[in-house]
């Protein structure tokens, strides 16, 4: 849902992706904020070695 929103955010009138600075930026974090919270579940899940 977030990485819809930002072409939305920035209503500049430019078409080309590399000219839309903020849009990019923000669909970048967005991006790396996903896959930095996604490897952080999977080291908690999986990375223990004790059992319960």
């Amino acid at each position: 849902m977030l990485l819809i929103a930002p072409p939305f955010l920035d209503r500049s009138s430019e078409r080309k992706p590399s000219r839309r600075m903020v849009s990019m930026c923000l669909a970048l974090l967005i991006l790396v904020a996903a896959t930095v919270l996604s490897i952080m579940g999977y080291v908690t899940h999986f990375g223990s070695t004790t059992a319960p």
